[in-house]
């Protein structure tokens, strides 16, 4: 799959990632980037995003990478960190192949805010389809 068929199916065919406000901003060679403007709708009762919205940016960036080797590849496990709050502006994710595995690659993500900090990190493994 190139980029702009990555971008469609992950920004605009995904209905759940798409009313989360989950944009993908580049995807290729097993990488990928996107990011997801916080609104009052993504945040918990303490006044931080939530974190469904935090694994929901983290998880579809992930796939994006996972998915730019051509094959569908899906989430089989994650593991995931939350490590510090943020309550408004734009969160980035980036998400990079650790194992390239033929049936089960491995993924890292990461989750900064606007200052740079990091916010969640995530290891996921996926399992690539036969087409």
């Amino acid at each position: 799959m190139d980029e702009k068929e990555l971008k469609e199916i992950f920004g605009e065919r995904d209905q759940f990632a798409k009313s989360c406000g989950v944009v993908i901003d580049s995807a290729g060679g097993g990488c990928a980037t996107g990011h997801m403007d916080l609104t009052p709708w993504h945040l918990n009762a303490a006044g931080s995003a939530q974190g469904g919205a935090l694994f929901t940016l983290a998880d579809t960036v992930t796939a994006a990478a996972a998915n730019s080797r051509g094959r569908m590849a899906v989430t089989l496990q994650s593991n995931a960190q939350f490590l510090r709050g943020a309550s408004k502006g734009r969160l980035t994710a980036k998400a990079t192949e650790i194992a390239a595995h033929r049936k089960m690659p491995t993924y890292a993500a990461e989750i900064t805010d606007e200052d740079g900090h990091k916010v969640f990190i995530s290891t996921s493994i996926f399992f690539v389809k036969e087409t």
